[in-house]
């Protein structure tokens, strides 16, 4: 018998991975934040006082449970089930983390407003590594081949570090509740029952399930980048520490959130889509294109539309009846793009033009805040950070946005051929030309009504681009196989089935006035 054959048959056991996480627990134990919250001159309650830096991390962490880890299908499964009930006792935790948030009095020590909470989760320094280990924990999901034993691995990784959060801060959170009559459960007891150390009600099903050399390796691999990413959100637990709670500071946006390219330039940004204007189209890419043009076409009959051309509203009432259903898609089309859709090591000239495309994708969202503010969302919508956090995490409406980004992000990082990925984001943009043709007219009307600048409605994304307008490549001229062809195919259902829908939620909330906009003053 080979030696390769040989290897194929051998196999390992799922122990030796559970070792390797006891192993790397016993290490973050040892990491320099617990040592801060270890200290025994630092009062219980500042020690607390860390938690706006963990929002992003928690709150998306319902959607990695709904969306990422959870098998969609798990019928005669065993494996699969059990890690899909795991999901769903985790995906619960978000709602906890609000609830010790307002018992904290968070909303009144930081004096967030709605602004502030959208640059902190998706613009501020301090907050980018969590916006790239969100990405992180997706291709963890994609890189393990939906191989459950796989999965499991680098599952229980995380679970592990998370133990070793709780077990530090649940006894502080039960002194504090006990002094203030108050039970915390995302940080207490409540919380620390549930965290195992263990994906949930695993162990016996998992701890003696034989592995191949292949499944082997590539657990043991997931498992240290899951353990490298919790070492990396304690680096940035422990910097918030230190630069905020010590220093009894609060972060704050700045005023000027981005200093445009070309501050002058008031024409509407070229078409991002990287093949506009070809009409060399290859045999194998007609019907694609045909297909493309078609959905297209139906995406901006829309009836939204409609109403937003001709409500009987002021302008810039208008806009503010749907735009922060939008936050998600358009704050978070940032990420998708910087660390989605770029190539860290572009090989030739399409997965160039794929990294200078997303770069100027990825500046869009300075504009998209500096027109919530220019609106007066604030004000109009009166949320403290709480209830913004809520409305974007938690609300039916807008679980439906965040599922689409996740989709989108998923099949980005599923297809790492250029022509592919060149396609998903042409979908993406083409599917937003109706929709800034439509904000265009509006937001221009607002302007000269309420003497504001709407730079991202008006689509002048152009003036933030750190590249200028892309080397064009025709990518469509290049042959596909049929396999790709039907990627590409799917790619445009899913971008122009969620856009149809999206449209349709931003109707009914804006008909209904969903999110209780006060009239203008008159």
């Amino acid at each position: 018998m080979s030696t390769e054959i040989k290897r194929d048959l051998e196999t390992r056991s799922m122990r030796e991975v559970m070792a390797l996480r006891d192993e790397y627990q016993e290490r973050l134990r040892k990491h320099p934040f617990y040592d801060w919250v270890r200290r025994k001159d630092v009062p219980t309650d500042k020690k607390l006082a860390f938690m706006p830096v963990m929002a992003l991390f928690v709150m998306n962490f319902r959607d990695m449970n709904l969306w990422v880890i959870r098998f969609p299908d798990d019928e005669g499964d065993a494996l699969k089930q059990v890690i899909n009930g795991s999901t769903t006792e985790d995906e619960t935790h978000s709602r906890l983390y609000l609830e010790d948030w307002r018992k904290l009095h968070l909303d009144d020590r930081l004096g967030w407003r709605a602004s502030d909470v959208l640059w902190w989760l998706f613009l501020s320094e301090d907050m980018e590594e969590f916006r790239r280990v969100g990405v992180e924990f997706m291709r963890l999901s994609v890189d393990d081949h939906d191989d459950p034993l796989v999965r499991f691995a680098h599952s229980e990784a995380g679970e592990a570090c998370g133990h070793v959060f709780f077990e530090h801060f649940s006894p502080l959170a039960e002194e504090l509740g006990k002094a203030q009559g108050l039970n915390y459960r995302y940080f207490g007891l409540f919380h620390l029952e549930l965290e195992t150390g263990h994906v949930l009600e695993s162990e016996d099903v998992f701890q003696d399930q034989p592995l191949t050399e292949a499944q082997y390796a590539l657990g043991i691999e997931l498992a240290k980048r899951m353990f490298g990413i919790f070492d990396a959100i304690h680096d940035a637990f422990f910097a918030y520490a230190e630069r905020y709670v010590m220093t009894d500071t609060r972060p704050r946006r700045p005023e000027v959130s981005f200093t445009p390219a070309r501050p002058d330039d008031d024409a509407r940004s070229p078409a991002a889509a990287p093949a506009a204007g070809f009409s060399a189209v290859h045999d194998s890419q007609r019907d694609l294109d045909l297909y493309h043009q078609h959905r297209a076409t139906r995406a901006a009959a829309h009836p939204f539309y409609e109403w937003l051309a001709g409500a009987a509203l002021p302008p810039v009432e208008r806009l503010q009846r749907f735009l922060p259903i939008w936050a998600f898609d358009m704050l978070g089309y940032r990420d998708l793009n910087k660390y989605v859709f770029h190539y860290a090591n572009p090989g030739d000239e399409l997965e160039r033009a794929v990294n200078e495309v997303a770069a100027n994708l990825a500046s869009h969202s300075q504009l998209f805040l500096n027109d919530w503010l220019a609106l007066g969302l604030d004000a109009a919508l009166r949320w403290p950070a709480s209830d913004t956090m809520d409305f974007l995490f938690l609300d039916s409406v807008m679980d439906r946005h965040r599922h689409t980004l996740i989709a989108f992000g998923m099949l980005g990082l599923r297809h790492q051929n250029a022509i592919e990925r060149l396609w998903l984001m042409e979908a993406l943009e083409t599917s937003g030309h109706a929709f800034f043709r439509a904000t265009r007219d509006v937001a221009l009307a607002a302007e000269q009504e309420a003497g504001i600048r709407l730079d991202y409605l008006a689509d002048r994304h152009a003036m933030v681009h750190p590249t200028g307008k892309p080397k064009t490549v025709n990518f469509k001229e290049r042959p596909l196989e049929v396999a790709q062809q039907r990627a590409v195919r799917t790619f445009i259902d899913v971008v122009y089935d969620a856009l149809e829908t999206n449209l349709g939620l931003s109707l009914e909330a804006a008909q209904a006035n969903k999110l209780a906009i006060r009239p203008l003053r008159r």
